[in-house]
């Protein structure tokens, strides 16, 4: 089995060109049922629909949540899936016909204008961090870019000039985003006058470098995020991710059409862009509900 995971794995970074996150968390599910396997004297190309409901069953008795158990499910059924159509393996994908855990529906949290002008107030020690962390967190509110596109952005993918920016998303997609005008001078300021600093003598194509002087990480950006949110009276958590979700959100509550948010986003489905319309219709509800004459009396009532 370790040869079959060895070659998915490579199957992986140079057919469906996956980000290296990816391909880790691939090969930390698979070699977690290899060991399921080898502890239980199994051989993974004869198992029973039984044999995975039990592998489920252990992983419920360690308190992994039913999301992250689909997420080791979807990878076993895609190498299984890997095995038998690149592979010419013969045997049967026990993951087949298998249905997915259900799982509570978690609508994304986007922030709110306060919350956005925290983190658009620099606190950095260093003017260099403050310059270079601005255009970071302005970036993510005007594009919606995962956070992963924005570390992954070299200088040659970014036109100031056009206000627009080459991210290569999910199996490397290419896709174009868009930033505000507004934004220019803080780009300028922080390639003429930061950059080279944070170089530190090094040379790198990144568009975003870090404090060790190479390409910036996503848990750089998150403790960025972070430190800003914390300097707030009542601070609150926030996650690159939830940029990305207010991006959408006030999209939409300005009417703009679902496909278009579907292409800034890059997602490849429109039913994933469409969760963002539940966020809209549950904001819409709860500011009528609370500014509604009626609604306002009925509360003194009670």
């Amino acid at each position: 089995m370790q040869s079959a995971i060895n070659d998915y794995l490579r199957y992986l970074h140079i057919e469906k060109r996956y980000s290296e996150k990816t391909i880790s968390s691939y090969k930390f599910d698979l070699l977690q049922f290899e060991k399921y396997i080898i502890n239980n004297h199994l051989d993974y190309k004869n198992l029973t629909i039984n044999d995975i409901y039990d592998y489920i069953n252990l992983l419920k008795k360690e308190n992994k949540k039913a999301s992250s158990i689909n997420r080791k499910i979807i990878c076993l059924r895609n190498f299984y899936k890997y095995c038998i159509d690149e592979k010419k393996e013969n045997f049967n994908n026990p993951l087949l016909n298998f249905k997915a855990l259900k799982t509570p529906k978690r609508l994304p949290r986007d922030l709110f204008k306060e919350q956005i002008k925290i983190l658009l107030t620099c606190n950095e020690k260093r003017n260099e961090y403050a310059i270079r962390n601005q255009c970071i967190i302005l970036l993510l509110l005007n594009t919606g870019m995962r956070v992963s596109e924005l570390t992954a952005l070299n200088l040659l993918d970014v036109d100031i000039t056009e206000h627009t920016i080459r991210v290569f998303g999910k199996g490397r997609k290419e896709r174009a985003v868009y930033f505000m005008p507004s934004v220019d001078s803080y780009l300028n300021d922080y390639l003429e006058n930061v950059r080279n600093k944070l170089l530190k003598g090094g040379q790198s194509e990144a568009f975003f470098i870090g404090s060790k002087g190479t390409r910036i990480t996503s848990r750089a950006i998150e403790d960025i995020l972070n430190n800003r949110a914390s300097q707030a009276l009542n601070s609150f958590k926030i996650t690159p991710h939830m940029l990305r979700h207010t991006f959408a959100t006030n999209l939409l509550n300005n009417d703009v059409d679902l496909k278009i948010v579907q292409e800034l986003l890059g997602h490849s489905s429109l039913s994933t862009t469409q969760i963002y319309t539940h966020v809209s219709l549950n904001r819409l509800k709860k500011t009528y509900e609370q500014t509604h004459p009626l609604a306002k009396a009925l509360n003194k009532i009670k």
